[in-house]
């Protein structure tokens, strides 16, 4: 299976439906299911529907703080569905805050509120 990684969130912002999964038995199964293509991840986030990989997040580390990064692992040639929510890169200009912002393109700081903000797909 060739996999590509096209998107990265955070632990925070995966879906509640995704199972998260660390044991070492388990993570080495996924390993193999996905074969060299699956990275050197520690952990997955995964929804499984009739026996199959539907969604695939890995993750370095076994511990899932909400502010971790994940990246999504989907086949090579499929691409993400049309209503997945777009994951910025935000740097406000005006107070330096810099995060992640899931969803459509911000215009506006979080944390200061300024419009002076440079954004970039991620």
């Amino acid at each position: 299976m060739q996999l590509s990684k096209n998107k990265m969130r955070t632990v925070a912002n995966l879906g509640q439906h995704l199972q998260f999964v660390s044991d070492s038995q388990d993570v080495q199964a996924i390993r193999e299911h996905l074969g060299e293509d699956a990275g050197n991840y520690d952990a997955f986030f995964v929804d499984v529907q009739n026996g199959e990989y539907v969604e695939l997040w890995g993750m370095c580390g076994i511990v899932p703080y909400h502010s971790k990064l994940t990246s999504r692992l989907i086949p090579a040639g499929e691409s993400e569905p049309e209503h997945a929510s777009k994951t910025w890169n935000v740097l406000c200009l005006g107070c330096e805050a810099e995060y992640v912002h899931i969803g459509p393109e911000p215009n506006t700081c979080n944390a200061c509120h300024s419009t002076d903000v440079e954004t970039r797909a991620i």
